[in-house]
């Protein structure tokens, strides 16, 4: 007996060994649906009662868990419940409910768990550390150098900055020992103010939806629209004139757009879809000069122009999407981009110093540089359309010169045009010049107007050049007869000159 019940101690520890390193499922694996049933997101309508609809489905299916999904400001976005086909017909036909989807989770892959379940260091993860101190170049330069010993160097991405302003790092920690972490470390140093980790977007299961695909079509849409749904067996546009588009067309999705305002309560059938006004964000600036995010200050109108090529009911691509406009950040961070193009023009007039010269900061050219290309000079008699020409800036020892690549014509003539059409029995003989406008694309703009009042095959022509009239650039064509007015149009549209006209006759 006694033999007996060694062994069978030896086989129950064995078991346990082994019950101990096999692959086991993790816990967040879904269970399969019952026989006859499947899973199924199901999406309510906007501006529907929800608790409602929410009672309507636990009725149908049979549960009081429905599994609801919300984004990140709560709004609940859909549920997830097991159903029969019959059950989801009557889903289906619930005015509540929008849609309902099929969709076939996955289960994560098994993983072997050991007997020491507590790892002894947690996955890496992102922290933003932020300066007491970010004026202090000294002291920022000395916690830098702290969070760099710490977690090493190629972990501390370089210091964001803002007008001069040390602001945050970002670091890459990971905990140390089971109860001192690399940020508990960090935020004890007297330079930093605090540590923050990075929050990940929280992510559902990772499925695979099945839904239906349906399609709508936009007819006689603009050009640009036509040519996103333009099918490779028809290479030439000119053969189309309908956007197709599939109907969900960014429904219950947001587009984020940072601009200086947009116009959508002047051009409300234009869009239809924007959040309500106290969810804009606007910076302090936009606030203190009392803009609103439903004006559009640009005189060219930018900011509406931009947003209706993503939302608006004719132009955009996604319709059904909610606009939400962001004003635009603070100045400098704004161009940025404009440093990549100004360095290609400025950069090959660099040159050596003598060793032990103070130099100007990377901080200081930028700001300067960018002034000079970009800053505003407006309520100028003399430069009306606030054009930048290049100039100089001095700052103590140093200057700062960007020249153009060009003569230009006096910035005081602001836009200018002229047009003549002249009558040649078989067609009209068309000159018409610019200054201030459709001056960079050499006049692709201006012709796609043009080709509205029949422009005759290989007949345009367009060069750069300046004449005593203030022309920066000519173009010549010829067009059907008795088209004058339709060109005189055409430049009109092109320029944004409201009393632009085609003299002549024809």
């Amino acid at each position: 007996m006694p033999s007996l019940q060694l062994v069978l101690s030896i086989l129950c520890l064995v078991s346990r060994i082994l019950a101990a390193n096999l692959p086991r499922l993790d816990s967040q694996s879904v269970p399969q649906p019952a026989p006859g049933k499947s899973y199924y997101t199901i999406f309510p309508k906007n501006n529907t009662d929800t608790s409602k609809t929410g009672d309507f489905i636990k009725q149908i299916v049979g549960t009081e868990d429905l599994l609801p999904w919300t984004d990140v400001e709560d709004q609940l976005m859909h549920w997830t419940v097991e159903a029969s086909p019959e059950q989801v017909s009557q889903l289906q036909g619930n005015t509540g409910i929008d849609h309902v989807d099929e969709f076939h989770p996955q289960n994560p892959p098994a993983t072997t768990l050991s007997i020491r379940d507590t790892p002894a260091e947690t996955p890496a993860e992102k922290y933003m550390v932020f300066a007491k101190d970010g004026k202090n170049e000294v002291k920022t330069n000395q916690t830098e150098q702290f969070l760099q010993n710490l977690v090493g160097k190629q972990n501390v991405r370089p210091p964001f900055i803002f007008k001069v302003r040390f602001v945050y790092w970002l670091c890459i920690m990971t905990t140390v020992t089971v109860t001192t972490s690399q940020s508990d470390e960090a935020a004890k140093n007297p330079g930093v103010k605090s540590v923050g980790v990075v929050q990940k977007v929280a992510k559902f299961l990772n499925v695979k939806v099945k839904r239906a695909v349906s399609y709508s079509a936009q007819n006689d849409a603009v050009t640009e629209l036509v040519e996103v749904s333009q099918p490779s067996t028809i290479p030439d546009v000119k053969n189309l004139k309908n956007y197709v588009y599939e109907s969900n067309s960014g429904k219950n999705s947001f587009v984020y757009h940072i601009e200086g305002g947009v116009a959508f309560k002047k051009q409300s059938n234009e869009f239809p879809n924007v959040v309500p006004d106290d969810q804009h964000l606007q910076t302090d600036i936009a606030k203190d000069h009392g803009i609103h995010p439903w004006e559009d200050p640009l005189n060219d109108s930018h900011g509406t122009y931009t947003a209706s090529k993503a939302v608006s009911k004719d132009y955009g691509v996604a319709k059904q999407a909610k606009h939400h406009g962001e004003t635009r950040k603070e100045e400098e961070e704004c161009r940025q981009s404009v440093l990549v193009y100004q360095s290609k023009l400025v950069g090959s007039k660099c040159r050596d110093v003598p060793p032990g010269t103070p130099l100007p900061n990377e901080g200081d050219c930028e700001k300067h540089f960018l002034e000079i290309t970009d800053g505003c000079d407006g309520n100028d008699p003399n430069n009306p359309a606030n054009y930048k020409g290049g100039g100089v800036f001095k700052d103590g020892n140093y200057k700062y010169h960007i020249d153009p690549q060009a003569p230009r014509q006096p910035a005081s003539d602001g836009k200018k045009g002229g047009c003549d059409s002249s009558y040649k029995v078989l067609y009209n003989e068309c000159t018409l010049w610019g200054h201030g406008w459709d001056s960079a694309d050499y006049g692709e703009a201006l012709e796609k107007e043009v080709k509205g009042c029949a422009l005759l095959p290989d007949t345009w022509s367009f060069s750069y050049g300046m004449g005593d009239d203030g022309r920066e650039w000519t173009a010549k064509f010829r067009t059907g007869v008795f088209q004058k007015k339709c060109t005189g149009h055409a430049g009109k549209t092109a320029s944004g000159i409201d009393n632009f006209g085609c003299s002549g006759i024809g």
